[in-house]
């Protein structure tokens, strides 16, 4: 059994390893762990976490560092989520921004 200094320096290494980069930005597990915990009490969802769920998060996760680091470079103003969905659907040519 390791002792309470092994096992913190432990926790310590995972969270900071990196499941995934965005154009620099590494995503730990533990930005992972800490999204997914908020969206399940946000919305109000129970019960065990599939590998499926995970790889789904995560990929919705790297979307959205995607678009805000995108919205940084165009220096767009995040005041309305459903404004920035809009223009970022106009600059992959999906629909106008307004």
């Amino acid at each position: 059994m390791p002792s309470p200094t092994e096992a913190t320096r432990s926790q310590d290494d995972m969270a900071h390893r990196v499941v995934a980069v965005v154009n620099h930005e590494a995503i730990t597990p533990a930005d992972l762990q800490e999204a997914i915990a908020m969206d399940r009490y946000q919305n109000r969802r129970e019960g065990p976490v599939s590998d499926e769920f995970v790889r789904q998060f995560l990929s919705k996760m790297i979307d959205h560092r995607l678009q805000l680091q995108e919205a940084d470079r165009e220096k767009i103003v995040v005041r309305d989520a459903l404004r920035v969905r809009r223009c970022w659907a106009d600059r992959r040519g999906w629909a106008p921004c307004r």
